[in-house]
């Protein structure tokens, strides 16, 4: 709907301004037509990726890597496939594998807690599938355009979800680095860092920034709920990764089995992502907060 692509245009309207005060050269050089066409880019207009107005620059003049650019069939046909086919997953599954599920009193009444707990985490694979067809696709027009290119035979210019990355990662804040990389690229560099840079605490700004990111989704209340425990659990996950990992995971390690380790970092990241985007998908604080209870808060 018109949303996302309000929700495109505000991010590429910020990432304009901040590119203008951050380079005055800019500012002097920067035409309307830049403008313009950075803001109705067609190929990201809809869904993204959200990529800054220097990479724009880069490809309207034919900058490196842009100045010699090779076929861009195969890895666009790739994008799109993949695109296509987490689009009919979520299509097809959705209504068996939806957290809604969860707010059904026969739902509950049939299953145990860890039948509960363990579709949450079913469901949660699937809701993130209709948001890798529709980015993959952006990614699969942007690389048609030539602005996907990265150099030296790479496409990742445009990439906007790295699914194995993601889906492997082993801590919440690697789940947040590869999901909407180029959104929490923006946040991280005009939220988090600017904030940071004006003397306010990691603590604080972490807080601002997914605060930031929660009323750019909208106001539902669902999403602050989604994006306050992504605040909390990401700050404590890296406490934890900071007091265990030495015991597994160096030379010196008392323990020294890191394969466990890894695998038991990964399934801890896996169930607090697919847990607390519970309520961002049910929107409201009562069914959101109803999702949490239906896992026992687990």
């Amino acid at each position: 709907d018109y949303a996302s692509v309000l929700m495109m245009c505000s991010v590429r309207l910020s990432s304009f301004a901040w590119a203008l005060a951050d380079n005055p050269e800019l500012r002097k050089s920067a035409t309307l037509s830049d403008f313009l066409g950075y803001l109705f880019f067609m190929p990201a207009f809809f869904v993204g990726p959200a990529f800054p107005f220097s990479t724009y620059l880069k490809w309207t003049k034919e900058l490196p890597p842009y100045n010699s650019i090779p076929s861009p069939a195969i890895p666009a046909l790739k994008a799109l496939f993949l695109g296509a086919f987490c689009t009919f997953l979520y299509m097809r599954f959705d209504d068996d594998w939806s957290y809604t599920h969860l707010l059904d009193p026969a739902f509950l009444a049939r299953t145990t807690l860890l039948q509960r707990i363990l579709f949450v985490q079913a469901a949660g694979l699937l809701m993130r599938t209709k948001y890798y067809g529709v980015w993959k696709i952006g990614e699969f027009t942007c690389i048609l355009s030539g602005i996907g290119y990265s150099g030296a035979d790479t496409w990742k210019a445009c990439e906007n979800v790295d699914i194995p990355a993601l889906e492997t990662s082993q801590t919440p804040n690697a789940t947040l680095q590869n999901w909407n990389i180029f959104i929490n690229n923006h946040l991280h560099a005009n939220v988090y860092k600017r904030l940071r840079g004006a003397g306010l605490g990691a603590s604080a700004a972490n807080y601002l920034t997914k605060g930031t990111s929660a009323v750019w989704h909208g106001f539902f209340p669902g999403y602050y709920l989604t994006f306050a425990s992504a605040a909390v659990m990401s700050m404590c996950a890296q406490m934890v990764r900071n007091e265990v990992r030495p015991l597994f995971a160096t030379a010196s390690a008392p323990f020294g089995f890191k394969p466990m380790y890894d695998f038991v970092s990964w399934m801890c990241a896996q169930f607090i992502m697919n847990y607390i985007c519970g309520p961002f998908t049910v929107y409201w604080l009562g069914p959101g907060i109803a999702v949490w209870r239906a896992v026992g808060y687990a």
